[in-house]
């Protein structure tokens, strides 16, 4: 996995918050980390980049299998690393940690 996507699930609690979300499938870019997760209020993707501005954007997305789309449901930006995990949980009703 590249660098930035590490720092990324770091910054949402590392392994703890793959336990905890069931988040799975993970790819990474150069400036980007995206996973699946269980389906929960319509969302079961997220993508979450580094800009360079060193804030990060948040995009919460909903993949139908049936008619292989993959629909924005939302999206935040000027994100700053300790903003990750709430606004996770917000949005997933998630818990990221115990």
């Amino acid at each position: 996995m590249h660098k930035v996507a590490n720092i990324i699930l770091e910054q949402l609690g590392g392994n703890k918050f793959l336990v905890m979300t069931g988040a799975k499938n993970l790819v990474s870019s150069d400036y980007s980390l995206f996973f699946s997760i269980p389906l929960t209020k319509k969302i079961n993707r997220v993508q979450i980049t580094l800009n360079p501005d060193d804030v990060y954007e948040m995009t919460f997305l909903k993949y139908n299998s049936k008619t292989l789309m993959l629909e924005e449901i939302h999206k935040i930006s000027g994100l700053h690393a300790d903003m990750l995990a709430p606004v996770f949980e917000l949005k997933t009703g998630l818990a990221t940690k115990l």
